[in-house]
């Protein structure tokens, strides 16, 4: 439909460029000096629309391909990897946490490399274990085989299971989820460590209070990843002495300001588990910035326990432990806040 208003001065056509002097014809909000004009360029603009219609088609058809040869590629990768212990540990691990069966490649492919890429990489692993052939007619135990019962749960010759009056019939599941759990928190691997504490299948202080007694076992517990101790600290039993408390151990982590969260949170600063205080503790690991935060707090510098399970070395003042450990600096501190030797 053609117009014949008024126009500005200087108005011009849309696609040939001449001045509009009063008749045109519009095309949404373009003007044009005749149909002619506002034919070409429509026809431009529709097979302009045409190519960039063409291209996304060709780029979606593009990553459909790559998609599907990157499929292919990961099943080639897990079956060149199926039988390496190290991937079927991360495949166990993910089926209590859900993850798809790419994740679990993703995670392997992230540690260890593409199988396709460096086949030697498959050239040091070995058998998975359930499929190892041990000489001696037993089958070899890995961080998840649950043969390592004490014998009082050995098999006997007669077919029955060997129990003792004070067996308490663990429960094989929570044990092997358990180990998980620990194995998890040794990795640092604070997503699935989560994901099994909300899960609830297991009591998540008693995951926690399990994977805090592993940690007292190296030779530096400090070693443990701030990330893994927030996590022990916000799942875990703080009420000590309790069997699946977390506190006061995880002072030997040597992180102040999780201790400080730890008190903040209602933990007892004069407390003890077998006579292990958050104060002694400390000053086991020679650790001078935990004892003056816990002196500041307010710990007993005199308080100790003693009895039956108190272990023979935590049972003396907290003065006498800084001079078995001829911490100079730990023994003046303790001195400034009132701390004897006396028994």
């Amino acid at each position: 439909m053609g117009y014949q208003v008024p126009l500005k001065p200087g108005v011009r056509c849309d696609e040939c460029g001449n001045l509009l002097f009063g008749w045109y014809t519009r095309h949404g909000n373009r003007l044009f000096c005749s149909y002619g004009c506002q034919e070409r360029y429509q026809r431009r603009e529709d097979e302009y629309e045409q190519r960039q219609f063409e291209q996304e088609q060709q780029q979606q058809a593009q990553a459909e391909a790559r998609s599907a040869e990157e499929r292919a590629k990961n099943v080639q990768r897990i079956a060149a990897i199926r039988h390496d212990p190290r991937y079927n540990e991360i495949k166990m691990i993910g089926a209590l946490v859900g993850r798809t069966d790419e994740e679990l490649l993703a995670d392997y492919m992230s540690r260890y490399g593409d199988p396709l890429q460096n086949p030697s990489l498959l050239q040091s692993a070995q058998p998975f274990p359930s499929q190892t052939h041990v000489p001696t007619g037993e089958p070899k135990t890995s961080f998840f085989d649950d043969s390592s019962a004490p014998p009082a749960q050995a098999q006997v010759q007669t077919g029955e299971s060997k129990k003792s009056f004070f067996d308490d019939d663990p429960d094989p599941a929570e044990e092997r989820q358990i180990k998980i759990f620990t194995k998890l928190a040794v990795a640092s691997m604070v997503d699935d460590m989560k994901a099994m504490l909300l899960d609830g299948a297991v009591d998540s202080e008693v995951l926690c209070h399990n994977a805090m007694q592993h940690f007292l076992t190296l030779p530096d517990p400090s070693i443990v990843s701030h990330q893994v101790a927030d996590l022990i600290l916000a799942f875990g039993n703080l009420q000590a002495p309790q069997q699946t408390s977390v506190w006061p151990e995880i002072v030997s982590f040597g992180m102040t300001d999780i201790v400080q969260k730890a008190l903040d949170r209602g933990a007892e600063i004069n407390v003890g588990n077998d006579g292990k205080t958050p104060l002694n503790l400390a000053i086991r690991q020679r650790d001078v910035n935990m004892v003056k935060l816990l002196l500041e707090r307010g710990a007993d510098p005199n308080y100790f326990q003693t009895g039956f399970f108190v272990d023979a070395e935590y049972a003396v003042p907290p003065l006498v432990i800084a001079e078995q450990v001829g911490d100079e600096e730990i023994i003046a501190l303790l001195q400034e806040h009132g701390a004897s030797t006396d028994t």
